[in-house]
Parts: structure tokens; sequence; C-alpha cells
């Protein structure tokens, strides 16, 4: 790995660190000083979720047509003026909640162009044969980062308050964006830029490509099944756990942490294991792991000290299993896409992802409230299993075809 690769990952370690903290805050900020009300504290978290599901595939295409190094560059002293608006509104007694749900879509559509940006520049800057590797150590150092700026949240805010950790935030995001500016690598040459696909051409390219691609198509849609499975869980696995199982709210906390523990050791492992497997096994490892330890999870009896235990091990193996699967479709979409429309590509892909978890939580919701949380659990975990199943089979076909004296 290169100086360029280094300073890229100790920009995003530092800003995901900051992010962290914002996350904490920011609902403490509604609900403490601007008596958020529920529906509010409903829009404010649901401007955040916004972007990703609308305005990814414009965001990626636009990216596709500027130097991503400037982009990043961009994006990060952005969010920190963005964020340093809420200090400063506090400062002066203006901040609302209208403000504060302004201010975090803003925040939030940045985030994203700032993560697709991200990703199209790593292969610049990357050889191709280590993409995973580079993925996984970006995973574990966000991994990482997540769990360390969530205690170091609680620290901050019990010292200089929900603003003051905002504003300490959009201080991460200055640094970032310097380090960003001494990578010495230009993703693009004089002219470069100009020269490439028409905005909205680029645009229906990156949607002819993810239609049209055969082996992509299979890839998305396995990732579609995932999410929309995956999605189900997270709606309704806390109250499965807290309230049909009695467990403490503080070991239900516990066990997510050791999970996101895990996360942090699966990424650092997932760059290994993809030197030994091909890109589309890991895949299929990794949802195949989330399957079974969701699958645990919705089976889970006894004593709550016997299940905040078990529960603690099903998400470490899911955060593992998880890990897997992300740095394996960031691989997959980095070596499948062409260089002028990974922008493109990844936002379209972005948005399928994010549409497809609100409807997912709903349904889940009413699925639930009809014939109970562990039936639906269950039936989600299946879903897993079945794509589990299917991935497997894609691979087996995928590799007899590339490596034919494999059959």
């Amino acid at each position: 790995m290169n100086s360029s690769w280094l300073l890229l990952l100790g920009a995003k370690t530092i800003s995901t660190l900051g992010s962290r903290l914002t996350i904490v805050a920011m609902p403490l900020i509604a609900i403490l000083l601007l008596n958020a009300t529920p529906l509010e504290m409903g829009v404010l978290e649901g401007s955040a979720l916004l972007p990703s599901a609308v305005l990814s595939p414009f965001i990626g295409a636009l990216i596709d047509r500027h130097s991503k190094r400037n982009m990043l560059i961009v994006a990060n002293c952005v969010s920190g003026v963005a964020l340093s608006t809420i200090v400063i509104a506090h400062h002066f007694h203006a901040l609302s909640i209208i403000l504060l749900t302004g201010i975090a879509f803003c925040a939030a559509t940045i985030g994203m162009a700032e993560e697709i940006a991200l990703f199209s520049f790593i292969p610049k800057i990357v050889e191709r044969s280590y993409l995973a590797v580079a993925n996984s150590y970006f995973r574990s150092v966000t991994a990482g980062a997540k769990v360390a700026g969530t205690a170091l949240a609680g620290v901050l805010i019990a010292s200089l308050t929900a603003a003051g950790t905002v504003a300490v935030d959009a201080a991460t995001f200055i640094i970032a964006a310097f380090c960003i500016s001494l990578i010495p690598i230009a993703d693009s040459k004089p002219g470069e830029i100009g020269a490439q696909t028409p905005y909205l051409a680029g645009l229906r390219e990156g949607f002819r490509f993810v239609t049209r691609n055969a082996e992509f198509v299979t890839i998305v849609v396995a990732a579609v099944f995932v999410n929309l499975f995956g999605a189900s869980f997270d709606a309704i696995g806390s109250l499965f756990i807290v309230r049909d199982l009695h467990v403490p709210a503080a070991w239900y906390a516990a066990a997510l942490t050791a999970g996101a523990a895990a996360g942090a050791l699966g990424a650092l492992a997932s760059g290994k294991v993809s030197k030994l497997f091909d890109i589309r096994v890991l895949l299929a490892m990794g949802v195949g792991l989330v399957a079974i330890s969701l699958l645990g999870i919705s089976l889970l009896k006894g004593t709550p000290e016997n299940v905040a235990i078990v529960f603690g091990v099903c998400c470490a193996v899911t955060s593992f299993g998880s890990i897997l699967v992300s740095v394996a479709l960031g691989t997959i979409l980095q070596e499948s896409a062409p260089p002028n429309i990974l922008g493109s590509v990844a936002g379209i892909f972005t948005a399928i992802m994010s549409g497809i978890a609100p409807i997912s939580a709903v349904g889940a919701g009413l699925l639930g409230s009809l014939v109970g949380l562990r039936y639906t659990l269950i039936g989600s975990a299946a879903g897993l299993l079945a794509v589990s199943l299917m991935l497997s089979a894609y691979c087996v076909i995928s590799i007899r075809s590339r490596y034919p004296s494999a059959r």
C-alpha cells in the first residue's frame, strides 16, 4: 500500500470518528435543547435517510465528471461548515428543529457524496489485485472508529454539551480534508474530465450497466434480498430480544458492542480470506454466516442471562459476516463497473439498497403484529439462507465458466 492510500485511510478514520459524535449528539440536541416531539424526531431521522434513497444516482453521475480527490476535499469542508452552523445557531439562540432537520439533510447528502467519491477514488490509488485488501482495511478502521467514536461521544457530551460535541465533529472534517489535500495522485488528467460522457448519458450508461450486465444483475438481486431480510431484523430484532425475551437494555447494548468489535476483526480477516477464495465465494460465505446467526437469534429461549450471552455471540457472528458481505460487494462493484461510470453505478446501487430498507422495516412490523415477532424473524433468516444457497450455486457456475479445468 502506498502513501496516498494511507492518507486516504487516515482521513476516513478521522471523519468517521467525528461522524459518530454527531450521530449520538444530534438526537440529544433535538430532545434536550429543542424539546422535539415524536413526529419531529421521525422527520429528523427521515431527513438523514432520504438522500441515499433519492439523490445518490444523480450525485454519482456528477462525481464521475469531476476529480474524486477534489470532490472529497470539498465534501469534507462543506460538512465541517454545515455542522458549524448548528454550533453558531445554538450560540445565538437561533437553533430550531426546522434548521436542525435541514442541516441533517444537507449533512447526509454530503456524506453520501463523500462515500461515493471515496468508493470511486480507491481504484485510482490501489492496484486491482489489492482492492479486496484495501476495502477490508477501510472497513476495519471505520468499524473501530465507530466504536471509539460512540464511547468518546459520551465523554464529550458530558464535558462539552451536545452542541460542543458537534463542534468537535466539524473540526474532524476539516482535518480530514487537509489529509486528502496531501495526496499527490491526480485521478484525472488535464482535459480528461471535459471529454467524458455527458451527465445524462453517463447516468443512462450506469442504469444500463446495472440492469443489463448479467453477472452484476445476479449480485444486485442477491444484495437486494440480503438488505430486505436484514432490514427486517434491524426493525424488530431489538423488540424481540428486550420485550419478548426480557433481556435488560444494558445487556442488550453490551451484546451490540461485542458485535461491533467482531465486525472490526471481520474486516481485517476479510482481506486475508479474499486471497484464499474468489470474491464471490467471500460474498456467499458472509451471507451464510449472517443467515445462520440470525436464525440462532430467532430461536433463542431461556433465562435472560443465557439469552444475552448467546445473543452476544450471534451479534459477533452477524457483524463478522456483514463485513464480509460489505467488502465483497464493494470489491465486485469496483472490479466490474467501467471506471468512467463507477460513480453512477455506485449511486444507483446505493439508491436500490437504501430504498428497500424502509419498505422491509414497515413490512416486518406489520407481519410481526400479525404472526408474531419470532416467526417473522425465522422467516427472514430462512430467506437469507436461501440467498446464501443461491449465491453458492452461482459461485460454482461462475468459477467453472472461468476455469474449465475445475469441472
